[in-house]
């Protein structure tokens, strides 16, 4: 198989070229195999240009200028960005707890702050992982993941490009099972 680590391509270039793309200069990524998810294939060697934070042409290794900033990742293979249509990133569980419990103490005996604080850092794990989108499904209702998202916008922290729902959408009742309907109006605030 191949030797290489696999790389996610934006990812790597996101934070090697933060502060180029704030200038718009171009920045080349020499990539020993490419994946081409268009014509679903590896391609070798390849040069990838990039301005400011998009890529612009993907070439052969001989069309790079002189002196320009070269990120070398000829050892390796570069993906696109990973995509993950289900998240919730505010919200966290282990394995092993029951859901309804955590799901309620969570959501009601956490903070706001608390709880950005946690999705920050789990944003920030997507991105590590080569998870440059994510779809956030909602979680309480307050909004905390349209400030994250914002926060990752304007690049006070770093994470993965956020859609986000703002609040959850779930069947009349709520969606964490085995909770009293008295008490339903606190989680779905």
């Amino acid at each position: 198989m191949y030797k290489s680590v696999i790389l996610f391509a934006l990812l790597f270039i996101s934070f090697q070229v933060k502060i180029i793309g704030q200038q718009k200069e171009n920045t080349y990524v020499k990539a020993g195999s490419l994946y081409d998810s268009k014509n679903n294939k590896l391609v070798k060697n390849k040069l990838i240009q990039i301005q400011g934070t998009k890529i612009i042409s993907i070439g052969e290794f001989e069309s790079l200028p002189l002196n320009s900033p070269v990120i070398d990742l000829t050892q390796y293979t570069v993906l696109p960005g990973l995509i993950d249509a289900h998240t919730h990133v505010l919200f966290s569980q282990d394995a092993n707890e029951d859901f309804a419990k955590h799901s309620v103490h969570s959501l009601t005996m956490e903070s706001d702050a608390l709880r950005v604080l946690r999705g920050s850092k789990r944003a920030q794990s997507y991105l590590y992982e080569g998870i440059t989108s994510i779809k956030d499904l909602g979680h309480s209702g307050l909004y905390l993941d349209v400030a994250l998202r914002d926060a990752i916008n304007e690049g006070t922290i770093d994470g993965p490009r956020i859609f986000a729902s703002g609040p959850i959408l779930s069947a009349q009742g709520g969606q964490i099972y085995g909770v009293l309907p008295e008490h339903q109006s606190i989680i779905d605030l």
